[in-house]
């Protein structure tokens, strides 16, 4: 049984995952990794925030990754983390 806890709970995580660019009830099915879940949010916030870091390759890879709904190959995943990672160092050297 579901109490008003549960049930605000389950909606402050749900908002989370909408603010993230997720859809919630993709994201919890117990299948998927905590890696992509990370890498569809930095994915998001590359699209978001950090756009004009990204040369027209790299846009088209973040964005072909961002439309992934459930699975991605762990190269697919690793790639967009370390993508993330050089672009907030560039951003935070400026």
């Amino acid at each position: 049984m579901n109490s008003y806890k549960n049930l605000k709970d389950s909606t402050a995580t749900d908002q989370w995952f909408r603010s993230q660019g997720l859809n919630p009830y993709k994201c919890i099915n117990p299948d998927l990794e905590v890696k992509f879940i990370l890498a569809k949010r930095a994915a998001h916030c590359l699209l978001q925030e950090h756009g004009l870091f990204l040369d027209e390759i790299k846009l088209k890879q973040v964005q072909a990754f961002h439309l992934k709904q459930t699975k991605a190959t762990a190269r697919q995943i690793f790639g967009v983390l370390n993508l993330y990672k050089k672009i907030r160092r560039q951003k935070h050297r400026q």
